[in-house]
């Protein structure tokens, strides 16, 4: 169990410095436009990256009543970005409509 909690405060403390070090390394440095412009769309990425493995894991299920109710999900929260460009609301719709397609389905 002390191993447990050991990784994660390793795991805690790394991802710390690490975030520390990108202040303290760029606290007086202007970032150049074009690298600033390509970093608003990292949330994006990362959101994208998390979300298609879980939507459209494997090719054998992409049709399956499980995988369905994932991409009715997905629809949903896009539409309701598309809509109010607010992420807490993308969020919340996506597992909204996520949890009742389970319960219908």
């Amino acid at each position: 169990m002390n191993n447990v909690w050991l990784t994660i405060g390793g795991l805690a403390a790394g991802t710390f410095a690490l975030k520390a070090a990108g202040s303290i390394l760029l606290a007086n440095r202007a970032i150049p436009d074009q690298i600033a412009a390509s970093l608003k769309y990292i949330p994006i990425a990362a959101m994208a990256a998390v979300i298609a493995p879980a939507v459209f894991g494997s090719a054998e299920h992409v049709w399956s009543v499980r995988a369905s109710e994932k991409v009715v999900g997905l629809l949903i929260a896009f539409a309701v970005h598309r809509r109010t460009s607010s992420t807490w609301m993308t969020i919340s719709s996506g597992i909204l409509a996520l949890e009742l397609m389970k319960m219908v389905y």
